[in-house]
């Protein structure tokens, strides 16, 4: 019997769950996956950062001073990870009719997450469930091109993800 392959609103609902189970990890952060903060001597990660450490099944050293070139230096395994995950991610998209203050055209999954820890301030796991109720609208469109980068650090009032320079 052929197992039959997962639909977009499965992928989504998957990468909510990560976002969740990633997300017991550590406190959460803003603007970069990971980020060690001196004020309370650990680790935070972003709602993407929560998922894709989850997803890796690698975990940061919990007082490790951190930022992305650490993370790269010190993690190879999950930031590989992550940028197959980020690829994986990259044309699924959503109307931006259903999304919250309804500000945006078409977003991005990574960047509908990313725009929603970093700009609302929402918690993980009120994303995680935002994806849950939304993962029916997601579709794919194959005309947006592949991630070549893996540093978010901010999504534009329209939506559309800025890399990192």
């Amino acid at each position: 019997m052929i197992a039959e392959q997962p639909t977009i609103a499965d992928e989504v609902r998957f990468f909510a769950q990560a976002i969740r189970e990633g997300s017991k990890k550590r406190p959460q952060g803003f603007r970069e996956y990971f980020l060690y903060s001196p004020m309370d001597d650990c680790v935070h990660s972003c709602a993407l950062g929560a998922a894709f450490e989850h997803l890796s099944g690698i975990t940061i050293q919990e007082h490790e001073p951190i930022g992305n070139d650490e993370r790269v230096r010190l993690y190879p395994e999950l930031d590989l990870s992550m940028k197959d995950s980020l690829n994986r991610m990259a044309g699924i998209v959503i109307d931006g009719t259903y999304l919250p203050e309804q500000r945006m055209g078409r977003v991005s999954l990574v960047g509908l997450v990313a725009w929603t820890n970093d700009r609302l301030k929402y918690t993980r796991e009120a994303i995680a469930d935002m994806l849950d109720r939304l993962a029916g609208h997601f579709h794919y469109d194959h005309y947006v091109n592949k991630c070549d980068y893996c540093d978010v650090t901010d999504v534009v009032d329209n939506g559309s993800v800025v890399k990192n320079e």
